[in-house]
């Protein structure tokens, strides 16, 4: 019997086949209505693990409201990345849905999820579409729907055909293979998501599910990509990483990573120079030139300087007016 074999005769047995994991950080106010979206799904084959990433709030307390539907942890902080390494070290599924402590899944995503798994041979990755809210009535009209789905060879190629460029907070990870990869890098910055996304490119099985939308992302002044240095460190993370090798695949797929780190650079980028870090933004404009180049980015290419030469001299004129 092979592993994927093995881990459906474990299905048969009770075996949890997701595992929630879900870190969180100060978010008392938020959590709640997360769990809350867990406890609804139709599919009820999960268990849930919080990582309380030493939070200074009533994050905890609001954890532990919800008993032994889920189990606790507490850490020093140490940033989302360790806090979800760790939450996979107590999972027992087969698969990991890494949620944000801030998101909002809809009540039949498992369901969709679960199928996908069984009918495509489980696959290394499964993802959704999400849609950005602010407000939790500008979900009221999304509706489930029959699954539209492709199955695809790996992340790498079904990531760009599919054009899904978004990290894990929408992706159900198979456990065996996110563990043979060593889990997460353990930096206090963004894009660790993205990093190992690209560590497992070449792994079996992508699956990409189109419709109905799996999840809610909520847009608030507290995301990570709102903490500027951490931007700049995980561009910096993507950039050196794929100049080191360390990324799978080779040359036969170079053109798969360059297009994914090309859009979370040229994202990234832009927010640093339109937020008043115009140099950082040119060192990632300058680090990615060779990629964006051959990709033909034309139009990056010549607007962000103007762009950051604007704001350098208009940070300037702000500076001599203090």
């Amino acid at each position: 019997m092979n592993e994927r074999s093995e881990m459906t005769a474990r299905e048969n047995i009770g075996k949890p086949k997701f595992s929630f994991v879900i870190p969180t950080y100060n978010r008392a106010r938020l959590l709640a209505e997360t769990l809350a979206c867990v406890f609804e799904q139709t599919y009820k084959n999960h268990e849930t693990i919080i990582v309380d990433d030493g939070s200074t709030d009533e994050t905890v307390s609001v954890a532990k409201s919800f008993g032994d539907r889920v189990n606790v942890f507490s850490r020093d902080h140490g940033g989302c990345a360790a806090a979800r390494n760790y939450g996979v070290s107590q999972a027992s599924g087969d698969y990991i849905f890494f949620l944000d402590s801030d998101d909002l899944l809809f009540p039949w995503t498992l369901k969709h999820y679960a199928n996908a798994i069984e009918r495509e041979g489980w696959p290394t990755i499964v993802a959704g579409e999400l849609i950005v809210f602010r407000h939790r009535h500008e979900l009221d009209d999304i509706v489930d729907e029959p699954c539209v789905s492709l199955a695809y060879e790996n992340f790498f190629t079904g990531s760009i055909q599919s054009d899904f460029f978004f990290g894990t907070g929408v992706c159900a990870v198979l456990k065996s293979e996110f563990q043979k990869v060593g889990g997460f890098i353990e930096r206090d910055i963004a894009a660790t998501d993205s990093d190992l996304q690209f560590r497992l490119g070449v792994a079996p099985g992508f699956v990409k599910i189109d419709k109905p939308f799996a999840l809610g992302y909520r847009d608030h002044d507290e995301n990570i990509l709102k903490s500027y240095k951490k931007v700049f460190g995980g561009a910096q993370l993507l950039i050196v990483s794929e100049k080191s090798n360390r990324y799978p695949g080779g040359e036969a797929y170079r053109r798969h990573r360059e297009k994914h780190i090309g859009v979370r650079a040229r994202a990234m980028s832009l927010k640093l120079v339109r937020n008043e870090f115009p140099l950082k933004g040119m060192q990632i404009y300058f680090a990615t030139f060779p990629m964006n180049f051959r990709n033909l980015k034309w139009k990056y290419l010549l607007a962000l300087p103007v762009l950051a030469v604007a704001q350098w001299i208009s940070g300037s004129i702000r500076g001599r007016d203090k």
